[in-house]
């Protein structure tokens, strides 16, 4: 009889793995509210990547990779790619490729305001995002 072991990968990240669909973002200076829900903007979270993209678009600009921490309350973003497997991935120069999927920075650290099944709000210093879970 022989036995054989083997390590699959699998994923640490609880109730934060999954499809988020960005619902609103609040500008926390102005107390104003951008209702995203037509933007089809979603974050994919799994492992250690953060995947934001456009759905309904196929420019390389609208589909961007990081890497996350998650400790606690806090969600740092880093290390941001654009994702073009044709050409090889880019890295993010231009924090202007990142507005529109809620960060500010080229890093971003967001603390976690809730994480449930279904709910998902992270406040930055600038912004609060609004997420469900597609």
């Amino acid at each position: 009889m022989a036995l054989t072991g083997c390590d699959l990968e699998h994923s640490e990240n609880g109730k934060l793995d999954g499809l988020w669909q960005l619902r609103a973002v609040d500008t926390l200076a102005t107390g104003g509210t951008a209702d995203m829900r037509s933007s089809q903007r979603v974050w994919g979270v799994q492992g250690t990547f953060i995947q934001m993209r456009l759905v309904t678009s196929y420019e390389f600009t609208d589909n961007i990779v990081c890497r996350f921490s998650h400790e606690g309350s806090t969600l740092q973003l880093t290390n941001p790619y654009i994702v073009n497997r044709d050409e090889g991935d880019v890295r993010v120069n231009d924090v202007k490729l990142l507005q529109p999927f809620g960060m500010s920075h080229l890093e971003e650290t967001f603390k976690v305001l809730e994480l449930s099944d279904a709910r998902l709000t992270l406040e930055s210093d600038l912004l609060r995002l609004h997420f469900r879970r597609y």
